[in-house]
């Protein structure tokens, strides 16, 4: 079964080349925005003390 396909692509970079892209910065991203979510709830808790 063929992968079904949403991307919006206007610019002359090719798709597999953003989708590479993509594959390389995802995991950094959330690891980022983990690193937020744990600063916060580490605050929170500080802050009920």
């Amino acid at each position: 079964m063929a992968r079904k396909r949403n991307i919006i692509n206007n610019t002359e970079i090719p798709e597999f080349d953003l989708e590479l892209l993509a594959r390389c910065f995802i995991p950094q991203i959330l690891e980022y925005y983990s690193d937020i979510e744990r600063d916060n709830e580490t605050n929170e808790e500080s802050q009920q003390e």
